[in-house]
């Protein structure tokens, strides 16, 4: 079996020079189009998705409910440590469930891949990039939401899985560029979002500081509703009231305090790999809000 040279991202600082050597993409989020000039002429195969496999997907998707939950059991303890609380499982689902769900599927996918492409191929070697991962680490939710799409979010992923957990017997060729940032991804560019995300939010705060001089504070609100303006209108309208717009508070920038991540979550069922992994890296990945920002989060 000819043994290829693994590529987890659409990043191409991590491919390989030479169009010559064989190529794994890990799926086809690598191949962007409008790079198709390049990967086309790259003498490669692309790894099948291992939940195109629906019996796979489906026990999976048991399977990670119960973590989900076991996890969640662990982290209510772990955080009512840390922030000298006694809040109940209710309290903490709300808050990090979200992000913790996202959290726990995405890494059992792109372990499972790696995995898969490990089971499937010979691996000769893969390049990872040495960046400061502490820009990665999301601020809050919505942070959170930005970034699991980018790139460079899933290249670290992906690069601490291979280098820290799964330890295969290649040549993982590390490349440091500082020069490196989120905007140079493929896919999207965070500083593009950010910028367009503000001029978003202050035509929107416009617009709600010109209707809170006519109208009234009303019982009645929607927020994300995806509908258009008018229909929103049109619906508090039939609920007898006049449209108002209501802003939401943003959270604060908070900076990394390594020394609050140093801790390993402790389950108490019998934990398999995949756990006992993901046990590892929630303190490293678990966004600012619930961690270092706990009290800014409470005070918005």
């Amino acid at each position: 079996m000819v043994k290829r040279f693994l590529v987890t991202t659409a990043l191409e600082e991590t491919w390989p020079k030479d169009l010559e050597i064989p190529v794994l993409f890990l799926g086809e989020w690598c191949r962007i189009y409008s790079r198709r000039e390049r990967w086309s002429k790259m003498n490669a195969e692309v790894l099948p998705y291992h939940w195109d496999d629906r019996e796979k997907l489906f026990n999976d998707y048991q399977y990670l409910k119960d973590i989900y939950e076991n996890t969640l059991k662990a982290l209510q303890k772990q955080l009512n440590e840390i922030h000298q609380v006694d809040h109940s499982l209710r309290y903490w689902r709300i808050l990090i469930g979200p992000w913790l769900g996202y959290f726990i599927q995405m890494v059992f996918d792109r372990l499972s891949m790696l995995k898969h492409a490990f089971e499937k191929y010979e691996i000769s070697g893969c390049i990872i990039l040495g960046k400061d991962d502490n820009t990665l680490i999301p601020n809050d939710m919505e942070d959170f939401i930005s970034l699991f799409v980018d790139d460079n979010w899933n290249e670290m992923i992906y690069s601490q899985l291979l280098r820290e957990y799964l330890k295969y017997d290649i040549l993982i060729e590390s490349v440091r560029d500082d020069s490196i940032q989120l905007n140079q991804s493929p896919n999207n560019s965070k500083s593009s979002r950010s910028y367009i995300g503000r001029l978003r939010r202050l035509g929107i705060n416009s617009l709600m500081k010109i209707k809170s001089y006519y109208f009234n504070v009303n019982e009645y609100f929607f927020l994300n509703t995806y509908l258009p303006p008018s229909i929103e209108d049109e619906l508090l309208l039939r609920l007898g009231q006049k449209p108002k717009k209501w802003k939401l508070e943003s959270m604060p920038e908070v900076q990394v305090n390594y020394k609050m991540r140093e801790w390993v979550l402790k389950t108490d069922s019998l934990a398999d790999d995949f756990s006992n992994i993901l046990n590892q890296m929630i303190a490293k990945h678990i966004p600012k809000a619930y961690l270092e920002g706990y009290q800014s989060l409470l005070a918005c």
